[in-house]
C-alpha cells in the first residue's frame, strides 16, 4: 500500500553523488591506525600492572623482619592500586538518559513508523531498536557504551525532538532522518564509536578524580614509612597521566577531521532522497527555532509564577516563532542568490554559525557547497511533520508535562491549561513590555539610564518652560537622529558579533573583514576593546541625554496640561529606578558565583585554605541576594498586568534566602542558591520590562492628552 505521508524523491540521482573521496578513506585509515595505537599500549598497560600484582605477590621476601614485611605489603598494595587505575575504566558504562524523553510506540504512532521503516529502505540504514521523543530541536543517533559495544554490534536508536518536527515541513523532516540514517549506515559510524570509547578511557584516566584518587591521597598523608609507596604511585600515575593527555589530544585531532567528513557523507545521503535543498532549508529555520523555543520557555516560566500550566509547549513555540517573524527582520527567511549556473544557495562564506543540534558538525556555508556541489532536484511538502504522530496531542501533553516536572514548576498538584488561556497571559505580556515601531528599537536592545528624580520637576519647567517649547522638542524627540543613533547601535553590535564569531572559530578564520580591511583572528580582543568602548561611549553619551531628555520632556508637559497622573508617574519612575538598580546588582553577583563556582569545581581537591576562601566568596554572594529580598519585604510595589500591588518582596521570592555560614560547599546548598539566585534575577528582569512598559504607555497617554 502507498504511504500517503511519504514526501517523494528525486527522479534523478547521479550514481557519484555518493561516491566516497580517497581523502576520506586515508582519514579512516589514520583514525584506525591511532585507535589500534591506543587500544594496544592500554591494553598492554592493564596486562603490565595485573602481572606486577602478581610479581608482588610471588617475588621472594628474603629474611623475614619489619623491613622486608614493610616493603612487600607496599610493594602488593601499591601494584594492585595501579592495577585497579587501569582496570576501573573498562566497566564504566556511558548510557544517554534524558528525564523528559518518552519512547514512541508503533501501536499508537503506526504512520510514523511506517515513514521510517521506508526511509530505512530507502537509505539502506537498520531500523532503529527504539524510538524516542522529546522536547529539543533535535535529531540524533545514540545507544549505551560499554567495552563490548566496541567488539559486538550494538543497535542504534533514534531521538526526534518535537521542537524539531514543529519546525519543518514534511520533507524537510524526512532529509533531516535521512542525515542520522546515514550516520546509521556509514561504518565510520563503527571507528566513531571506537574513538568515543578510547577518549572516555583517556579523559576518566587523565582527568577524573574519584574515590581511587581520593584514598590514595588518604594513603599519602599516613605515616611516611607506609606513605612512600603512595608518593611513589603518585608519582607514576603523573607520567601516566601525561602521556595520555597528549594521546587525547592526537586521537581528537586525527578524528576531527574524519567527523567533518562523516557529517558530508551523511548529508549526501539526505540529498539522495530528497534533492540538495531539503537538508540545507531545514539548516536556515533552526536558529530562528531555538530562539522561538528559548522565548517559549520563559513566557511559560512567567506564566508558572502565576499557576498557569499549558498541555502544549510547541503551541506556544509556533507562536513566539511568529512574534519573531513579525517583531525581527533578522529571523526572516533567507533569500537566495544564484551562482553562475543558476543554483540557489542561502548561506554565505560569512556564515560561520552553527546550529546548537549541530554543533560539532561544519559550519552551514560548508555544508550548503557540498550538498549543492553535484545539485540534485527535490520536490517538496509543505505538509507538517505532525501528520506522522497518529496521537500528537496526547505525545505533545505527556512531554509538557515531563518538562514542568523536571524543572520543578508543577506545585501543588496544578491541573495542566489549555494553551489558549495560557497565551491569554502571554500575550497580555507582550503587549505590555511591546513598544511601538516610533521608538526604532530603543527601549528592545538596551537598559535605559535611570530616571533623574531630584529637581526632576523643577530641572523640567527650566529645561521646557512652556507647553509650546515641549512640543517643539517632542517633534524630534523620535525622528531621524533617533533613527540613526539606532543604525549605528546595530551595526556596533553586528561588529562585536562578527569579533567574537572569529575569535571562536577554533583556528578555521586565518582573516576576517573589519571595516573594509583585512584583519586577523589574533587581533579579535583588540577590536573587541575597540567596538565595546563605542558602544559603551554611545550608551552613556547620545543615549543618556536621550533618555534624560524623554522623562524630562514628558514630566514638563504633565505640569503644563497639570495632569493628575504626575505623581503616579514619579512613582513609577522611582520604582523603576530601584528595580534596575538590583537588576543589574543581581546580575553581577550570579556572575561571580558561576565563576568561583567554576573555579572551585576545576581544582577538584581543595585543601583548608581553598575551602575557606570559596565559603568566604559564597557567604559574600549570599548577603547580596539576602540584602536584595529583605529590603524588598518594606518596597511597595505598583500593580501591573496578572500582578497585583503589594509588597516586592512577595513578588520575587517565595520563603527566605537560604542561610550562609560555614559547609557552603555542597550540592545541597549551591543548588539551593543557585535556584534563588535565578529566581529572583528573572523576576527581577520580567519587572524591568514591565515597569518599563507602564512608564513608556503613561508618557503616551501625555501626548495624546
Amino acid at each position: 500500500m502507498e504511504n500517503t505521508y511519504y514526501p517523494p524523491s528525486p527522479d534523478q540521482v547521479p550514481a557519484e553523488l555518493m561516491k566516497l573521496h580517497p581523502a576520506y578513506k586515508w582519514r579512516v585509515f589514520y583514525v584506525l591506525l591511532g585507535i589500534i595505537f591506543f587500544m594496544a599500549f592500554y591494553f598492554t598497560l592493564v596486562a603490565a600492572s595485573g602481572y606486577l600484582v602478581y610479581l608482588a605477590i610471588i617475588y621472594p621476601m628474603g629474611p623475614v623482619n619489619k623491613l622486608t614485611i614493610l616493603l612487600k605489603l607496599g610493594a602488593i598494595a601499591t601494584s594492585v592500586m595501579f592495577f585497579v587505575f587501569t582496570l576501573k575504566f573498562l566497566f564504566k558504562k556511558s548510557s544517554y538518559e534524558n528525564p523528559t524523553d518518552v519512547e514512541i510506540r508503533e501501536a499508537d504512532h503506526p504512520r510514523l513508523f511506517q515513514f521510517i521503516r521506508q526511509l530505512c529502505q530507502e537509505t539502506g540504514a537498520p531500523f532503529p531498536k527504539k524510538i524516542v521523543a522529546n522536547e529539543q530541536i533535535n535529531a540524533a543517533v545514540f545507544y549505551d557504551d560499554t567495552v563490548l559495544s566496541m567488539f559486538l554490534p550494538v543497535r542504534k536508536n533514534l531521538l526526534i525532538g518535537l521542537g524539531l518536527v514543529n519546525s519543518l515541513n514534511l520533507t524537510e523532516f524526512k532529509a533531516v532522518l535521512a542525515h542520522e540514517f546515514g550516520h546509521f549506515g556509514q561504518r565510520s559510524m563503527k571507528l566513531g564509536s571506537y574513538v568515543y570509547m578510547a577518549n572516555r578511557i583517556i579523559h576518566d584516566m587523565v582527568y577524573n578524580r574519584d574515590r581511587w584518587d581520593r584514598t590514595l591521597d588518604e594513603w599519602s598523608r599516613s605515616d611516611i614509612r607506609i606513605s612512600v609507596f603512595a608518593w611513589i604511585l603518585k608519582a607514576f600515575i603523573w607520567v601516566v597521566r601525561q602521556v595520555l593527555a597528549l594521546a587525547y589530544q592526537g586521537i581528537n585531532l586525527l578524528h576531527a577531521s574524519l567527523s567533518r567528513q562523516m557529517e558530508f557523507n551523511a548529508d549526501r545521503v539526505a540529498v539522495s532522497v530528497t534533492g540538495s535543498g531539503q537538508i540545507i532549508n531545514g539548516l536556515s529555520k533552526l536558529m530562528r527555532s531555538s530562539a522561538a523555543m528559548n522565548l517559549a520557555m520563559n513566557q511559560l516560566s512567567n506564566a508558572a509564577d502565576h499557576k498557569l500550566y499549558t498541555k502544549d509547549l510547541f503551541y506556544h513555540q509556533f507562536a513566539a516563532e511568529q512574534y519573531l517573524l513579525n517583531k525581527h527582520p533578522e529571523y526572516q527567511d533567507r533569500q537566495p542568490h544564484y551562482d553562475e549556473s543558476g543554483r540557489p544557495f542561502i548561506f554565505t562564506a560569512a556564515d560561520e554559525e552553527v546550529p546548537d543540534m549541530y554543533a560539532s558538525h561544519p559550519s552551514n556555508y560548508d555544508r550548503e557547497q557540498n550538498a549543492k556541489a553535484i545539485y540534485v532536484e527535490g520536490p517538496t511538502d509543505n505538509r507538517p511533520p505532525w501528520l506522522l504522530f497518529d496521537n500528537a496531542e496526547q505525545l505533545k501533553e505527556t512531554i509538557t508535562e515531563k518538562l514542568y516536572q523536571n524543572a520543578g514548576l508543577l506545585r501543588d498538584n496544578a491541573k495542566l491549561s489549555s494553551p489558549e488561556a495560557v497565551n491569554n497571559f502571554i500575550q497580555a505580556e507582550l503587549q505590555e513590555t511591546s513598544f511601538d515601531e516610533r521608538y526604532r528599537g530603543a527601549y528592545d536592545s538596551r537598559y535605559i539610564h535611570p530616571f533623574p528624580t531630584e529637581n526632576a520637576e523643577e530641572e523640567a519647567l527650566k529645561r521646557f518652560p512652556d507647553e509650546q517649547a515641549a512640543q517643539a522638542a517632542l517633534s524630534s524627540l523620535y525622528g531621524k537622529e533617533l533613527e540613526a543613533q539606532m543604525a549605528h547601535r546595530r551595526e556596533l553590535q553586528e561588529e562585536l558579533a562578527q569579533i567574537i564569531n572569529a575569535a571562536n572559530s577554533g583556528g578555521k578564520k586565518q582573516h576576517f573583514t573589519f571595516r573594509g580591511k583585512p584583519a586577523s583572528p589574533e587581533k579579535a580582543q583588540e577590536l573587541y576593546d575597540i567596538v565595546n568602548k563605542e558602544i559603551t561611549d554611545q550608551y552613556n553619551g547620545w543615549f543618556k541625554t536621550f533618555d534624560e531628555t524623554t522623562h524630562l520632556l514628558h514630566l514638563a508637559l504633565m505640569q503644563h496640561q497639570q495632569l493628575p497622573e504626575k505623581e503616579a508617574y514619579l512613582k513609577r519612575c522611582d520604582f523603576h529606578n530601584r528595580i534596575q538598580s538590583y537588576y543589574f546588582m543581581l546580575e553581577e553577583t550570579q556572575t561571580g558565583f558561576q565563576q568561583t563556582l567554576k573555579e572551585a569545581i576545576g581544582m577538584g581537591q581543595l585543601d583548608e585554605g581553598d575551602v575557606l576562601r570559596f565559603e568566604g566568596s559564597f557567604n559574600h554572594y549570599q548577603k547580596i541576594l539576602n540584602e536584595v529580598v529583605e529590603e524588598a519585604r518594606e518596597v511597595l510595589m505598583p500593580s501591573f498586568e496578572y500582578v497585583e500591588e503589594g509588597y516586592l518582596k512577595d513578588f520575587l521570592l517565595e520563603g527566605n534566602v537560604i542561610r550562609g555560614g560555614s559547609n557552603l560547599l555542597n550540592n545541597t546548598w549551591i543548588s539551593k542558591f543557585s535556584e534563588q539566585m535565578n529566581t529572583v534575577l528573572s523576576r527581577t528582569r520580567r519587572l524591568y520590562f514591565k515597569s518599563l512598559g507602564k512608564i513608556i504607555k503613561m508618557q503616551e497617554a501625555v501626548r495624546e492628552a
